[in-house]
């Protein structure tokens, strides 16, 4: 009777979840939620040395489809929707209002990308326009991308296309993105009127939008505007920051309000509000412009003490002030101090100090300043940077030597960069590029015009022609400008036959004269009794087209 029981027991099916002896619960053990029960062999056996029986798992339960809600239809993902019954499926219509929002984002994201050219951005708006999903976002991108490009007018084209042809009126985003291109287009007056539709239909600027119309108002000197602006934000609740301040800061030094500004730092510290450096670096330029040189000192000193580096513009500040106000030996201080300090010196800094020396007749210095900056490979002199230095060399009468040395500088390689060989160790050959970003600078006809210029102006026109052969060796082509300087210093020297023979090399290389060439040679020619070669050199002119008055042509041929 008792192993009848027995057998019973044994043959009754485990419940899923509660083992039925404490054999079985041995020999089970708990995986996941998935597998419940992974069935393993017993060790056991039974007292009469049965055989050990395979534990069964209790088949998984099987859960009923979900539904999906109509709310959730339009975001479902695609690859579930073969995986549900019919009746559960997105309806065609959903579906295609699903199509129709991924096309929107995909245009959207496309316009905002910076790589998207013009044409390829009126392509994606034209074709959102023919399909009907043309959208706020999409306007707002479009306009945006066009307004990165300064396409003011197309702005403004694409703006009055999207109110009143395609009626889709401005929110809150759009509003400050027009705003910004009218201001930072210089129309003020048609920011001013973007900001009241703005608020007419209930949208609040934001800080950005405020910040730019405070530094809009500041540089058009109209402070009144701007204490508007600025009271208007406190009554929104709009905090200040340091970039709202520096421009206001800005606004009042430039408007000669100097105390006014230095009244805003102590009032940005009680908001706390901690002043930069770019707070400090505009009032020392106003300060320094202003002429209070000791005053811009103390306020640096007191900017260091806060903790604060100085930074290559409020070094660029004092050094312009300083060579205005007290010379270049001061200047030079400031920007021994600026190395020191590891304040690396701009383009800026450079190109000011090399003028100020130049005309503070120091072509030396400036030389060296030339160099120095030919050295700093953070900086990227462009030729135009040479030619300014070249040309208040000329002006200033400094020396030619002076002028060969910064045109010598300019056909030198600039030292090659940490980890990049440079390719052209010397300076013979035709030098075209130099390491990775770097070209060289070579100098150009108006270089030479200027050394040229200069030789003619220290009465050396030998000097001058050999400038002009150099120009030739380097595959440049003197102009009428090159040639003009020479030809009056070598008639002023008594050598009108070398002037002539200049002359009819110039028409030879299809350099166009005027009569403002000839006529100098005609009468030097004339006076020093060669009437032959004069009436030769009015013939070489006549086939260059240059018309003579006929005075001179008179005298040439004595009547």
């Amino acid at each position: 009777m008792l192993s009848l029981v027995r057998r019973v027991i044994l043959a009754r099916p485990p419940l899923p979840s509660i083992p039925s002896c404490p054999s079985v619960y041995l020999s089970c053990r708990y995986v996941s939620k998935e597998t419940k029960y992974a069935p393993r062999r017993q060790t056991r056996t039974s007292d009469r040395g049965e055989r050990p029986r395979q534990q069964r798992t209790p088949p998984p339960r099987s859960k009923p489809p979900q539904r999906v809600s109509a709310m959730d239809q339009a975001y479902f993902p695609p690859f579930l929707d073969k995986t549900l019954p019919e009746t559960h499926r997105p309806a065609p219509e959903v579906l295609q209002s699903r199509d129709k929002t991924q096309e929107m984002k995909r245009v959207t994201v496309l316009l905002r990308q910076s790589s998207t050219t013009l044409e390829a951005a009126e392509r994606a708006v034209s074709a959102a326009r023919e399909k009907g999903i043309i959208n706020i976002q999409i306007y707002s991108a479009y306009i945006h991308l066009l307004g990165s490009h300064r396409l003011f007018d197309d702005v403004q084209k694409a703006y009055n296309r999207m109110r009143h042809t395609d009626g889709i009126q401005p929110d809150a985003k759009l509003h400050s993105i027009m705003a910004a291109l009218y201001l930072k287009d210089g129309r003020l007056a048609a920011a001013e009127s973007m900001l009241g539709d703005m608020k007419k239909a209930g949208h609040k600027p934001e800080k950005k939008l405020y910040a730019a119309f405070i530094d809009a108002y500041g540089r058009s000197q109209k402070l009144y505007e701007m204490k508007n602006i600025i009271n208007e934000m406190k009554v929104n609740n709009v905090a200040l920051d340091v970039g709202v301040y520096n421009s206001i800061i800005n606004a009042y030094a430039g408007s000669t309000f100097i105390e006014k500004a230095r009244s805003l730092v102590e009032e940005m510290r009680s908001n706390n509000v901690a002043p930069d450096v770019i707070t400090y670096s505009t009032l020392i330029h106003h300060i320094s412009k202003a002429g209070d040189l000791k005053g811009a000192l103390e306020l640096m000193q007191t900017m260091k003490n806060e903790g604060l580096k100085p930074d290559a513009y409020t070094y660029t500040h004092l050094i312009q002030a300083f060579l205005r106000y007290e010379g270049p030996e001061y200047a030079l201080r400031i920007f021994s101090s600026m190395k020191e300090e590891g304040a690396a010196p701009t383009l800026v800094t450079y190109t000011q100090l090399a003028h100020g020396l130049v005309r503070a007749e120091r072509p030396y210095q400036a030389t060296q300043i030339v160099r120095s900056m030919h050295d700093d490979l953070t900086v990227m002199p462009s030729l135009d940077t040479y030619n300014d230095v070249l040309s208040d060399m000329c002006d200033s009468n400094a020396p030619p030597k002076f002028l060969e040395d910064v045109i010598t500088l300019m056909r030198t390689p600039r030292p090659a960069r940490e980890g990049i060989a440079n390719p052209y160790p010397d300076a013979s050959g035709d030098l075209e590029e130099y390491v990775q970003g770097q070209e060289l600078v070579f100098p150009d006809v108006q270089s030479y015009s200027f050394l040229i210029r200069s030789y003619v102006g220290m009465s050396m026109p030998v000097e001058a022609m050999e400038a002009l052969a150099r120009m030739r060796r380097d595959g440049l082509t003197p102009n009428l400008f090159c040639y003009q300087p020479v030809v009056d210093a070598l008639c002023r020297a008594n050598r009108a036959s070398d002037a002539m023979l200049l002359i009819e090399s110039a028409a030879g290389s299809g350099v166009p004269l005027d009569a403002r060439i000839g006529r100098p040679v005609l009468e030097a020619l004339v006076q020093a009794g060669y009437r032959a070669r004069a009436t030769l050199l009015l013939s070489t002119l006549k086939r260059a087209g240059v018309e003579m008055h006929q005075d001179v042509v008179n005298r040439v041929l004595g009547k």
